[in-house]
């Protein structure tokens, strides 16, 4: 797959015309592509932030970070118990701002192995607690994108959301309900098929 995104800091920056604070970067996700999927999570309940929503592998960058790429890498080894040299690294994607004003950098990697051998070597470090791979196909399909409004006094924004149907993706442990790719995670990877 040819993926044509920026592959540092310095491209990113070129690309968003000033209008994204690439240097502003407070954490990394890494969207892992196994074969035609991505790799995404669904939270733990009892974590303090974000609990129960579907998510990538993750989170806040280390002082002595200084590449997204880094802290990307680090979290994906950190919260799957799998060596980040399974990753082929591909670029990064525009930078997103979360509910709570952080600035995060997407690294698109890709797992060197199949969908079969990550799904058995994956462990969650608690930080997460069911695991979904979403077709490529149905992520970039933008007739099946939903979306609503808000409304402040002084903004309107945006919000779209993506159910993660179980006859579409693969949930590496049986769920009652369907989950739902909404919010940063939801802009991210819309921003990586608008890439």
């Amino acid at each position: 797959m040819n993926y044509n995104l920026p592959k540092n800091l310095s491209e990113l920056s070129s690309i968003s015309k000033g209008d994204y604070p690439v240097d502003k970067w407070e954490g990394a996700v890494n969207f892992v592509i196994i074969e035609d999927h991505i790799a995404l999570i669904k939270r733990s309940e009892t974590m303090p932030s974000h609990s129960g929503q579907i998510g990538l592998f993750g989170g806040h960058r280390k002082p002595e970070e200084l590449d997204p790429i880094e802290t990307a890498l680090r979290e994906f080894q950190e919260e799957t118990s799998i060596s980040s040299d399974r990753l082929a690294v591909r670029g990064l994607v525009l930078p997103v701002k979360t509910s709570r004003n952080k600035w995060i950098i997407p690294v698109v990697s890709e797992f060197e192995g199949s969908i079969k051998n990550f799904s058995e070597i994956v462990e969650s470090n608690g930080e997460w607690d069911n695991l979904v791979l979403a077709p490529l196909d149905l992520l970039k399909d933008h007739t099946l994108w939903q979306h609503a409004q808000t409304e402040s006094s002084t903004s309107t924004h945006a919000i779209f959301f993506l159910p993660l149907l179980k006859e579409h993706c693969i949930y590496l442990h049986e769920a009652e309900e369907t989950f739902l790719l909404w919010g940063a995670t939801a802009k991210m990877t819309l921003n990586f098929f608008q890439k």
